[in-house]
């Protein structure tokens, strides 16, 4: 498609990958350098890293605490995968073996509840569950570096330790590259093509009739991103997105295999590359010449986007408007990558170190740098993407102070382009920070009204409490470190009882006059 440079722009815009914080995954492995991470996994709840030692490290996903290490000694770990409920995590070998733990954590202890070895002197390469039949029935699938394809199923009692059912399913001709399910519909990505295995039907449809050779990534994504036209031929809720060579990925019905579509991203990524956010080697890479790539590794990202990897570079491309949202060349030494809502692990290799970042759109961008202190990528996010800012959503969520605070950084280095910007920020959300606070203080100086219930208790509140877009936003959620760089806010503190928003707590003696009265005077 032909795609202006003006519709480009605003495609690039919509989200932006700032670095958060590195998962503390070093502290664990001890620094003699002989554990290495080899595999990753995320959950709602769980972030899992498969070592050379058989050993998998386990850390909560919400403040990436460490748990508990699962010990195995079936070898180097090859690949990780949680059940979509957390209560299992199948770990795959370079053995062959294939272990099913159960999880649980803080109340009894993690238990290994199936061991499969249908894949027997052959590397495992891809796990993932799904669900299957009218009862749901949890099933395991599984491929290997041979393309062995194994069913392990969980049998109706399974939970009592009545039993599972192992069986294989197919014997492709090469490799399995990568897997991916829909109910009983199996998508199969081998070195030479890609096809659909239908376990009820016991039925096998190639996707399109051309053959490759190499590493190429297939998974399913909704039908609501095939035109309208072309997705009642589906007859299902899913397509088929297959890899081709020429970065051009195949739209095609996994019920008899028709192409309906190619998706050319060749001339798209003809431009530059863009930046992380927030991290130390953050860099542009100019590029004006097409790209010919292979994607040997797809996956669907906010059921729109289309997410694919190599050793050094990363890729986002928008599948309703056929076009790149961003590419990156400052990410090195890919080993691989989980993610799980708008955040994505990095495993890299030659370090045990696990990279968090985020795909976020402006305002929650504006907000991350904030936390992490970094002014000056938090102006020029205000300043590139003001259009994109919604002035409820940053009120709601970033103190005015913090707002106040950037403008008067910018202001003493001087940057008067990011400086106009903050300020315009600021003199716009004025007016809803001063209702938000006037709506917060009515609702705080109500008196609770006692009533009599039934059985004689007298109510005195209720607890019902304001919503939290009708109060301002608390510095307490913007909690991270103290300051650490001169000038420096700390996102810490709490809207007063009176609902009277609290000064900033910690404060360098460099920071701005008027913050610093405000500190002082909610010290006195």
């Amino acid at each position: 498609p032909n795609i202006t440079k003006k519709k480009m722009a605003a495609v690039r815009d919509s989200l932006l990958l700032v670095q958060l914080e590195d998962v503390p995954v070093k502290q664990q492995l001890g620094s003699s350098g002989r554990i290495k991470l080899l595999a990753s996994a995320a959950s709602a709840n769980y972030l899992a890293f498969g070592a050379n030692t058989g050993g998998v490290y386990c850390f909560s996903r919400r403040d990436l605490k460490f748990l508990q290490v699962l010990p195995n000694k079936e070898g180097n770990v090859s690949v990780l995968a949680f059940a979509a409920d957390d209560n299992m995590l199948a770990v795959g070998f370079k053995t062959g073996a294939i272990v099913v733990w159960e999880l649980n954590f803080g109340s009894v202890k993690p238990k290994r509840l199936r061991e499969i070895s249908e894949h027997k002197d052959s590397s495992v390469t891809c796990l993932v569950w799904g669900r299957v039949g009218p009862r749901q029935t949890l099933r395991l699938v599984s491929g290997d570096d041979k393309g062995n394809i194994v069913l392990c199923s969980q049998a109706a009692k399974a939970l009592l330790g009545k039993g599972w059912t192992v069986e294989r399913a197919h014997k492709a001709e090469s490799a399995v590259v990568q897997l991916d399910v829909s109910g009983e519909r199996i998508l199969v990505s081998t070195m030479t093509k890609t096809f659909v295995l239908d376990t009820t039907l016991k039925t096998l449809k190639q996707m399109g009739s051309k053959s490759r050779d190499g590493e190429f990534g297939a998974c399913f994504a909704p039908a609501s991103l095939v035109p309208a036209d072309l997705a009642k031929t589906l007859g299902g809720a899913v397509v088929a997105l297959c890899a081709r060579p020429g970065s051009r990925v195949w739209q095609a019905n996994p019920t008899d295999g028709q192409v309906l579509t190619t998706l050319s991203f060749k001339s798209c990524l003809a431009c530059d590359s863009s930046a992380v956010l927030n991290s130390p080697v953050g860099q542009v890479t100019a590029n004006s010449k097409e790209q010919s790539v292979a994607f040997s590794r797809l996956a669907v990202f906010r059921e729109r986007y289309l997410l694919s990897w190599a050793r050094d570079a990363v890729y986002l491309f928008d599948l309703t408007n056929v076009n790149v949202v961003q590419w990156h060349s400052d990410i090195r030494d890919i080993r691989g990558l989980c993610m799980h809502g708008d955040e994505i692990y990095f495993l890299h290799d030659n370090d045990a170190i696990v990279t968090k970042m985020g795909l976020l759109r402006p305002n929650r961008c504006i907000r991350r740098l904030l936390v992490f202190e970094n002014w000056l990528a938090a102006a020029q996010v205000i300043r590139d993407h003001a259009n994109k800012v919604s002035l409820e959503k940053i009120c709601a969520s970033v103190p005015q102070e913090s707002l106040q605070f950037l403008l008067g950084v910018m202001e003493k280095e001087q940057n008067e382009a990011l400086a106009a910007a903050v300020r315009n920020l600021v003199d716009s959300t004025r007016d809803i920070y001063d209702k938000m606070l006037a709506d917060f203080t009515a609702q705080s100086s109500e008196a609770p009204t006692p009533y009599n219930q039934q059985q004689g208790i007298v109510v005195v509140n209720s607890g019902t409490r304001s919503t939290r877009a009708s109060q301002p936003a608390s510095r307490g959620s913007m909690v991270r470190r103290q300051p650490s760089v001169p000038g420096a806010l700390s996102p810490s503190g709490a809207v007063s009882p009176r609902g009277a928003a609290a000064a900033p707590v910690a404060m360098s003696s460099s920071a701005p006059s008027a913050a610093a009265s405000a500190a002082a005077a909610a010290t006195t």
